[in-house]
């Protein structure tokens, strides 16, 4: 039996968790073990990797290193504690005379071990703010940037990182995982539905007021309550629903009981620790939504007109005119025979950003040349 080459995947986020960073490292990690022995070093896991495989749905076993024995919030000195950690975990003589591959979603972990000669492929999903960015920018300076490459997940992010070269590459999809679902008599009739975050500029606020507008369409929204404005916990609509997040596993089950999905999503958007990305965002649930099917209405952005397009796999309607908000979730429940190309559409473009197609695009691009 030929031996795995093996792969370190570093990131700075719990397991398990709610947030779409999260679950782009199990996948990413799930994918990569195909072909690679892949250790996911992370600052801590409470579950193991079949606990991992129920929450987020993956198939190929990989192993997970949690650096700290309790959950830790990573301020400056605990990111700290983490490089340390890692360095000593990579210079462990198990691995050490191995050939390896550094994978890393942690930016002070990338850049630090690129001081010490490691070579690494790092993925940046947002600008820099603080440490981040004094660190990186002196990394510049000192040169040290030739061990390392860059994906970024936004065309945007190569400009305000002033980044000469990056593979750009947006978030995917299992579209396997929404093809099992035939199901043609949905569930939920002349209900809207919205799975995602509640962050800032999200769309939460927006969903409330087309509740009220649009009286006779019913509005199921899913995502982590405890992101929830105190002001939105006491709103009460009768046609509104808000419920808690549900594990990403069973987003394809959810999705195929509805037939109108939305994404809401606003000009100036915030992620986690309330970061800018509204210039560098790909959303993971229209992803999600293209595999599914499903008539999309969607907020008319820049950032991801390369894969909405108007009337072809999707509505886009401007994301400040609630009136016309309304207007297209009636023409979307009306014309539900009509739709049926968006639909097909959204299911063809859902199969140009696979999992697969993405770790194939990472591995023909770096693989070959940035292992240690």
């Amino acid at each position: 039996m030929i031996r795995k080459k093996l792969l370190f995947y570093i990131c700075e986020c719990d397991f398990p968790s709610t947030s779409a960073y999260s679950i782009h490292v199990a996948k990413m990690c799930d994918k990569l073990s195909k072909k690679y022995n892949v250790i996911l070093v992370t600052p801590y896991s409470s579950i193991n990797f079949s606990g991992l495989k129920n929450v987020y749905n993956i198939k190929n076993k990989f192993h997970v290193l949690s650096t700290f024995k309790k959950k830790k919030n990573l301020n400056f000195i605990n990111k700290f504690i983490f490089i340390i950690r890692l360095f000593f975990f990579l210079n462990n003589k198990k691995y050490k005379n191995q050939k390896k591959i550094i994978f890393s979603r942690s930016i002070i972990s990338s850049l630090s071990l690129s001081l010490f000669d490691f070579k690494n492929i790092l993925e940046l999903h947002h600008e820099l703010k603080g440490f981040s960015k004094f660190f990186y920018n002196l990394i510049r300076i000192f040169k040290y940037f030739d061990n390392i490459k860059f994906i970024i997940i936004n065309r945007n992010l190569k400009k305000l990182l002033n980044l000469k070269q990056a593979l750009i590459l947006d978030d995917a999809v299992d579209v396997e995982q929404f093809e099992k679902f035939k199901n043609k008599n949905k569930k939920f009739k002349l209900t809207c539905l919205y799975v995602g975050s509640f962050h800032k500029g999200k769309g939460l606020e927006q969903l409330i007021e087309l509740a009220e507008l649009c009286p006779e369409i019913k509005f199921h929204v899913y995502g982590d309550k405890k992101f929830l404005p105190e002001n939105i916990k006491k709103t009460y609509l009768k046609n509104l629903k808000i419920f808690d997040f549900i594990n990403y596993s069973k987003i394809p089950d959810l999705l195929n009981q509805y037939e109108v999905v939305l994404m809401p999503l606003q000009k100036k958007n915030f992620g986690r620790g309330n970061i800018d990305i509204s210039n560098s965002t790909s959303p993971m649930k229209m992803f999600d939504y293209l595999a599914s099917g499903k008539i999309i209405i969607a907020s008319k952005l820049k950032i991801y007109n390369h894969i909405l397009v108007d009337r072809y796999n999707c509505i886009l309607v401007d994301p400040e005119n609630l009136k016309e908000w309304k207007k297209k979730i009636y023409y979307a429940f009306n014309n539900l025979i009509k739709n049926k190309k968006l639909k097909i559409n959204a299911k063809k473009t859902a199969k140009k950003f696979t999992w697969d197609l993405r770790v194939k695009k990472i591995e023909d691009k770096y693989f070959k040349e940035f292992s240690n």
